[in-house]
């Protein structure tokens, strides 16, 4: 095959590449794609099923609010221990407008690694791959794609790590 058949077809993947990068990065303004249900509002039943140790954050009836770790949970109220100081706080039930979770602190940087690490070994199998069919050196096709695959893995996997969502409701005062 040609000289400039190989660079045509390293172009068109590229181009390919940068523009579905493009695309991707553009609907993450808009939209946030989530593969998490929409959060249900439940009974107070569902705050009982909460483990000990959970970190929530407690919304009341007078607009404050206690975040911190549920130390216990029953038919009257809970109990959070706050994040910043020794004691707990006990909380009735009448008093409670919305209880929500919230997940463990994750940083988006462990998405974005094991993407561009699980793109760069795809980029590299399809440039060890379309080496062999297209009889050019794999010293430059695996690299060359091994760098685009690193990118996109990268950024997809950022955008599903970032699209996680901030806390989930479990109770909401009727």
């Amino acid at each position: 095959m040609h000289r400039g058949r190989y660079e045509q077809i390293v172009l068109a993947v590229l181009f390919s590449l940068l523009v579905g990068l493009g695309c991707a990065a553009r609907s993450g303004d808009r939209a946030r794609f989530s593969a998490f249900p929409p959060a249900a509002v439940g009974s107070w039943g569902q705050v009982l099923t909460l483990n000990e140790g959970s970190r929530v954050l407690v919304t009341l009836t007078g607009g404050e609010t206690i975040e911190g770790r549920l130390r216990s949970a029953g038919e009257s109220g809970l109990t959070v221990e706050r994040d910043h100081s020794a004691g707990a706080t006990m909380v009735a039930k009448t008093d409670v407008a919305v209880v929500r979770t919230k997940p463990l602190r994750d940083s988006t940087l462990n998405g974005l690694l094991i993407g561009a690490g699980v793109g760069a070994g795809a980029g590299a199998g399809i440039g060890a791959g379309v080496s062999q069919r297209i009889d050019v050196k794999t010293s430059i096709t695996v690299p060359i794609l091994a760098a685009a695959g690193a990118g996109a893995g990268a950024i997809v996997g950022y955008l599903i790590d970032r699209s996680r969502p901030a806390d989930t409701v479990v109770y909401r005062a009727p």
